[in-house]
């Protein structure tokens, strides 16, 4: 088995992770809250939430009894270390920090995997045909700010940024259907989160690499079709995934403006991880 990863933030922090052991591997997505609140000792919330649920899937990932129940269990401990945070008494859902999660688990002949919100999985079979498994994720509540941006710029004449700030509320209120019926379900704090969660067991056997990768990843393949998913094993074999992280920023750097390819942020924190199963 062979990990290629890589990892790109967008901003001063970054709050995308990807990590591996013998166990499992994963890709996490950090988001801090829509209203910011500071209320950990991390630099952004986001990062503190991907760090301690990272840490947490090293030690336990593989003691669990399977994937969802780990995660579950994750997610009832970073609630009690949020908690201790003093200034977590203040804060509600629209503060609160999350990640969209993609994970896989190895054991016996089998890869499980959990797909969370926007983060997704690609699966390249022995025959050499790729499987895309996407995340759910808040897709439509997104494309909601999206189409409001694109308005807001044609018809009041604003930047791309004043567009953003002008959505502001309804980002927020975006957020407060989190991990709600007819919302969007994303890891948190609550471990009803992991039954809405996509996943699946595969045998090993039917399987000869997997890709997990973030919303910001997820760009250069769906939202620029700069990248055929048919292509994405084989680059990574051969010329590792920097290349395809250049293009990415290559494409955002001259569509600063989000005018060519509509989108929330010119560009988005990034990561890739690839197992190799051959």
């Amino acid at each position: 088995m062979k990990i290629h990863q890589y990892v790109d933030g967008a901003g001063e922090t970054c709050e995308d992770l990807a990590n591996a052991t013998d166990g499992g591997a994963w890709v996490l997505d950090g988001s801090s809250g829509a209203e910011r609140a500071a209320v950990t000792d991390a630099p952004t919330d986001g990062r503190w939430y991907v760090e301690r649920l990272n840490a947490y899937l090293e030690s336990s990932l593989s003691a669990a009894g399977s994937l969802p129940e780990a995660v579950r269990e994750g997610l009832g401990v970073l609630r009690s270390d949020y908690r201790a945070f003093e200034r977590s008494r203040e804060t509600g859902i629209v503060q609160h920090p999350l990640a969209a999660a993609a994970l896989v688990r190895f054991d016996d002949g089998y890869v499980e995997y959990l797909l969370s919100a926007d983060c997704n999985l690609a699966i390249e079979r022995p025959d050499g045909t790729v499987e895309t498994v996407p995340g759910d994720g808040p897709r439509a509540l997104d494309q909601r700010v999206v189409d409001e941006i694109q308005r807001r710029k044609a018809e009041d004449g604003l930047t791309h940024a004043a567009a953003k700030r002008a959505t502001r509320e309804l980002i927020v209120e975006n957020r407060r259907q989190l991990n709600r019926p007819g919302g969007y379900w994303a890891l948190s704090f609550e471990e009803r989160a992991v039954d809405h969660a996509r996943g699946s067991t595969l045998s090993t056997a039917d399987v000869d690499a997997v890709a997990l990768f973030s919303d910001g990843f997820e760009r250069l393949l769906e939202c620029y079709d700069a990248v055929a998913y048919g292509t994405l094993f084989g680059t990574v074999r051969e010329e590792g995934a920097e290349p395809l992280f250049d293009e990415l920023r290559r494409i955002e750097s001259e569509d600063e403006g989000c005018e060519t390819y509509p989108r929330i942020k010119p560009r988005d924190d990034a990561a890739l991880l690839v197992v190799d199963l051959t």
